[in-house]
């Protein structure tokens, strides 16, 4: 007996398009899959009851994520199970809300439900789970080198180009005349296609004088990396190499920013005496200006994450982490993200998960930030690819505003994105601390999708699906 009584090829169908979903994300990284990936899922989505879209949601959500979370098992079973359990129970809701809306408003089919139901349940998730949801991801964002369609609409609005392009092809396979397949399908992927490689709307280049980045990696094992807010020696060490290679940055005098990564030194900043003391002394024999990824502090009986901005040994200013990770981070309160000036320049500082959210950067560069510094803690990841995934975030903030952007890790990544996606300078794991050079662009120009944010992506989402309504009137009466 199958579960909820659904037949094993139903099953297999929705395994089917959970196996297309993986392959398209990192490691593998076959992107363009994602515009098939719902189909097979979606094909019998409409002969299921409601229990069964629940159900091909779970075999979906839990076949498509398997790869990810399987890296957090060094942190606990628990912690890996609870993400593939998250994935599937965001893909359950995805699936039902598409046969509600099939079965009881006027979307009365599941290739036109479907884009509808994932507006719906991305619009929700960010902030009732913090979870971001994007399809965008997991394409070849590196190779969009046009700036077009991603600066004007932005990953939401490419992510229901997707759902669309599956819709119509689960139209097509569903309807009795297949010629109509070379009269809808195309419609939706030449738009993208000539937005990306046409619209020009994204200035690539600066005429301002760019600002020389050293990034410091710590380059310890990943564990010792996860354990050094827990254990003293371990904290020690680090704390040792970060002190001897920031000072050697500090008397070349060729950076006009040193950054650390999150959770650098195991005890606050602002609460260490140590860490005082050092920056005190380092003022002394030459200027510097740093921004260094704090572990937590508490304040009011609150936990935060923070950043802190550090000029000449003064503690200035401090940015707070926008977004905590769910299960891993669910003691840390949300903060504010804020600008720092370096070097005349303001530059917005996000923390590790803050940049998977669109709105969050978005908001950065509406308040003037001229460029962009996420650092973050990826050591508990391992050699994974939840890291690849980060990037891919970076990327897609990048292209949606027209900003270059650092991003650094404590055991690796170090890497310049630039504003049109492309990976400029840097590299992937460090074999030994190091320091890099980083030369970010400032940049003061304001992209459409920065400008308007959401309301260009709903607005093409209104344009698709009325030429989807069109078809279901004139081509599908049935």
């Amino acid at each position: 007996m199958n579960i909820v009584s659904l037949p094993l090829k139903q099953q297999c169908l929705a395994i089917l398009a959970g196996i297309l979903y993986l392959l398209a994300l990192p490691p593998v990284g076959w992107g363009l899959l994602v515009f098939i990936s719902f189909v097979p899922a979606l094909s019998v989505l409409q002969r299921v009851g409601f229990l069964g879209s629940v159900w091909l949601g779970v075999l979906f959500g839990i076949v498509a994520y398997i790869s990810l979370p399987i890296s957090l098992i060094s942190q606990g079973w628990w912690i890996a199970l609870s993400g593939i359990l998250t994935a599937s129970l965001v893909f359950s809701v995805l699936f039902a809300l598409t046969w509600l809306l099939a079965h009881f408003t006027f979307f009365d089919r599941i290739w036109l439900a479907f884009p509808i139901a994932y507006a719906i349940v991305q619009s929700l998730s960010e902030p009732l789970l913090s979870i971001p949801i994007s399809l965008s991801v997991t394409l070849p964002l590196d190779a969009l080198n046009g700036n077009g369609l991603i600066a004007i609409v932005g990953g939401y609005g490419l992510d229901y180009l997707v759902c669309v392009v599956n819709g119509l092809l689960v139209a097509c396979i569903n309807s009795a005349d297949k010629k109509i397949t070379w009269l809808t399908v195309p419609v939706p992927l030449v738009i993208c296609v000539l937005s990306v490689m046409l619209i020009k709307l994204q200035a690539n280049s600066s005429d301002q004088t760019p600002l020389s980045i050293a990034t410091v990696d710590t380059a310890v094992d990943y564990q010792q990396a996860a354990l050094s807010s827990y254990d003293l020696s371990i904290r020690k060490a680090i704390e040792s190499k970060l002190d001897d290679l920031t000072k050697e940055i500090v008397l070349q005098g060729n950076a006009d920013v040193i950054v650390w990564p999150e959770n650098s030194n195991g005890t606050p900043n602002r609460q260490s005496y140590h860490r005082r003391l050092f920056f005190s002394k380092l003022s002394e024999e030459a200027d510097f200006n740093m921004i260094i990824g704090s572990n937590q502090y508490r304040s009011g009986g609150r936990r935060y994450s923070v950043s802190d901005h550090i000029i000449n040994g003064r503690f200035s200013e401090q940015s707070e982490k926008r977004h905590p990770v769910p299960i891993v981070e669910d003691d840390v309160e949300k903060g504010e993200n804020q600008l720092f000036t370096v070097a005349g320049h303001d530059i917005a500082v996000g923390i590790c998960f803050d940049v998977a959210f669109s709105k969050t950067m978005k908001d950065a560069v509406s308040k003037g930030a001229e460029g962009l510094v996420i650092v973050s803690n990826d050591s508990l990841f391992g050699l994974s690819a939840l890291t690849d995934m980060h990037i891919r975030y970076v990327q897609l903030r990048a292209l949606e505003n027209g900003r270059d952007i650092v991003f650094l890790s404590n055991t690796g990544p170090s890497l310049l994105v630039g504003a049109s996606g492309d990976i400029r300078s840097g590299y992937m794991y460090a074999d030994v601390a190091r320091v890099f050079y980083h030369q970010l662009r400032p940049m003061t120009h304001i992209t459409w999708y920065s400008r308007y944010g959401t309301w260009l992506s709903t607005a093409l989402l209104v344009v698709l699906m009325t030429y989807m309504f069109m078809l279901r009137r004139w081509i599908w009466k049935g």
